[in-house]
């Protein structure tokens, strides 16, 4: 009885990890839509299969965050956290007003996700998947 409720408090994601992950799913479905957005699509099958190759990435991202890979928490913040820092600067080559409102958009989502993995209830939890 005790080692159930020991494993399933082990395996209950944390408020902030699942406020992050939703986070980062659906800034990675904005930025299937802007790959949408962006192809050529005169060539649809090329243009098709790179939106799938995006799509796919980032389930197995997300599916890799969820399954506590702490190498991958590591990326994930590193990348968000440098890319909010450096999205200032990569916003000025965005020229047609929708793609910059979901390039904001997709900041916002980003920071926001990168500071929730950052908590120490979620560095906790990734923490404790590396020691078992």
């Amino acid at each position: 009885m005790l080692s159930s409720a020991m494993e399933t408090a082990r395996l209950r994601v944390p408020r902030f990890v699942a406020a992050a992950l939703c986070l980062l799913g659906a800034e990675f479905l904005l930025a299937v839509v802007r790959s949408i957005l962006m192809h050529d699509w005169s060539r649809p099958v090329a243009a098709a299969l790179g939106v799938a190759a995006l799509a796919a990435v980032c389930a197995l991202w997300l599916y890799g965050l969820w399954r506590r890979q702490t190498w991958l928490w590591w990326v994930t913040v590193t990348l968000g956290v440098v890319g909010s820092v450096l999205a200032p600067w990569g916003a000025h080559r965005l020229h047609d007003t929708t793609q910059v409102v979901f390039y904001w958009c997709q900041f916002v989502l980003t920071a926001s996700a990168a500071l929730f993995l950052l908590l120490p209830t979620s560095r906790e939890w990734y923490k404790r998947r590396a020691a078992t």
